[in-house]
């Protein structure tokens, strides 16, 4: 439904470069629907009019010559002039935004058009390409060097014909400084089919063919099944071809547009999926069997979700909604529910919360057939004083603590565990404590919610006054979910 053409995995081991070819992309008045025929345009282009890096020279070690796309719109001058010969996007004489070695004449592209919102398209072509170190902008470079993909117009202004959603300069190396085309105006202002063509046409100009994997932005392949509708760079190896699997282009059968990419220009700072445990609830009565609910957020999408309990691995999902059944011969007593989930990228990020099976404690005395040093805070047997990470330990951070909370008052810092404000849930020698709106267990005090002993001070013998900043000043560093 869009696209071009590009490189299998072997060639990426050292292919030098050969003839340009430049491949047009296929649109249909449907963007999100499958598409039944395409359109291809080969345009043999003089290797000598674009500078182009072999790829064995780039995988000896060669540096890619930028790492900024540029996104133009443009709308900042009515629309964009685009001279013909060679492949410069730095390119600037005589009023031209550039130079294109696929156009046989002068050419106007008209502005992005009104119903387009330009945030979100910057917003999904950055989220797209967040895996690898490239910057994405809509601001002029001007004469330094980088990748330009026009997102304005329709195809019959550069001279292609109509049903061509999309056109990049092609072939077996890296062609720096060029201009490719999203003809973004036919897409009827649909954000997932624009950012799936400005992806695809700007790594086509890296020697990328396409896939035959629908959540690739390299595929011809319908993607509304995904969600959103989005398509993301995938860290797999998958057959060349359109609606059925070929040979890639410069050679091979497979090519893994990930780590291809990542390998021009290396990885960002991966951000690790969000786990939100939404049933149990911290600290609550189960039955064995309970269900387990986790809701997960990833920019480059969940891959899998694992539940594991007291860390043995019981269930691993690919598909949401994340729903899982604990085992049904789980003992009584306290259990550590923890879900990680794994996004597209392969970085993982958990939440965790503990549960009680059984009659829930009530002293620390009913934890003592669980283990040494156990202690009872609402019902739930956790590690105590004298555990390490337990309930009391000094600490700098959640990592240090078994509850993955660590409170400071500004002087000292404990692991602390979560208690309901005004209950008893605390064991002897702490209080319920309000830290940001939670209840801790903060140590000082019998075990109550209000820390205050009948003579009118605190049960640790300072003044109330002291309690009450005390709770103001206390806050707490958690635990950070695993990178």
């Amino acid at each position: 439904m869009k696209l071009h053409a590009a490189i299998g995995t072997a060639l990426m081991l050292g292919l030098v470069a050969g003839p340009g070819i430049a491949l047009a992309e296929d649109a249909t008045p449907t963007p999100s629907a499958p598409t039944t025929s395409y359109t291809r345009d080969y345009i043999q282009i003089d290797p000598s009019q674009a500078d182009v890096t072999p790829f064995d020279q780039v995988m000896e070690g060669g540096q890619i010559n930028s790492h900024t796309i540029y996104l133009n719109n443009c709308r900042a001058n009515n629309g964009c002039n685009i001279a013909p010969g060679g492949e410069d996007s730095t390119y600037s004489a005589n009023g031209y935004d550039g130079r294109s070695s696929i156009i046989n004449g002068n050419v106007h592209i008209s502005a992005l058009a009104s119903n387009v919102n330009w945030a979100q398209v910057m917003q999904c072509v950055r989220d797209t390409y967040a895996p690898f170190n490239i910057n994405i902008t809509d601001v002029d470079p001007g004469t330094a060097p980088h990748w330009e993909n026009i997102v304005a117009g329709s195809p019959t202004e550069a001279g292609f014909q109509n049903g061509v959603g999309g056109v990049s300069p092609f072939t077996c190396g890296i062609i720096n400084n060029s201009i490719t085309y999203s003809f973004a105006n036919i897409y009827g202002g649909s954000i997932v089919d624009i950012c799936w063509t400005v992806a695809q046409e700007t790594a086509h100009s890296w020697g990328l063919d396409h896939e035959f994997l629908k959540e690739d932005p390299m595929t011809y392949l319908d993607g509304s099944s995904l969600p959103g509708g989005y398509k993301r760079f995938q860290n797999q190896n998958v057959s060349c071809g359109e609606y059925q699997a070929r040979n890639c282009q410069c050679g091979g059968s497979t090519q893994n547009s990930y780590t291809w990419i990542q390998g021009l220009f290396g990885s960002s700072t991966p951000t690790p999926p969000v786990v939100q445990i939404t049933e149990p609830a911290a600290g609550a009565q189960v039955e064995p069997g309970f269900v387990v609910r986790a809701t997960i957020t990833d920019d480059n999408g969940v891959a899998s979700a694992t539940l594991q309990i007291d860390g043995n691995t019981i269930q691993t999902s690919t598909t949401p909604p994340f729903i899982f059944n604990a085992p049904g011969d789980l003992a009584e007593g306290t259990h550590r529910v923890t879900v990680t989930a794994t996004d597209s990228q392969g970085t993982p990020g958990s939440s965790f919360v503990d549960v009680n099976i059984g009659p829930p404690c009530e002293t620390p005395a009913d934890c003592a057939d669980q283990g040494d040093n156990l202690t009872c805070v609402g019902g739930r047997c956790v590690p105590g004083e004298g555990s390490p990470g337990g309930l009391g330990t000094e600490c700098t951070d959640g990592t240090q603590c078994y509850s993955g909370q660590c409170a400071s008052d500004g002087t000292n810092s404990y692991c602390v565990e979560t208690c309901t404000i005004g209950g008893s849930d605390c064991p002897g020698g702490f209080t319920c404590l309000n830290a940001g709106g939670n209840g801790v267990c903060w140590p000082g005090g019998d075990g109550g919610g209000g820390g205050c002993s009948a003579d009118g001070s605190s049960s640790s013998g300072a003044p109330i006054a002291l309690g009450i900043a005390l709770a103001g000043l206390l806050t707490i560093r958690r635990r950070k979910a695993k990178a």
